[in-house]
């Protein structure tokens, strides 16, 4: 799954592709089994 940053999946931008993702969000993740990635805007 590629989101693009929204505040209900992802907590903290670092640099780079680095992302601090929503606990909540990695759980649904890992139930789902899906690796979820993030899109840099533009």
């Amino acid at each position: 799954m590629v989101c693009h940053n929204p505040k209900t999946v992802v907590e903290a931008i670092f640099a780079g592709k680095e992302r601090q993702f929503n606990r909540r969000f990695l759980s649904l993740a890992n139930h789902y089994l899906f690796e979820p990635a993030t899109c840099t805007p533009a």
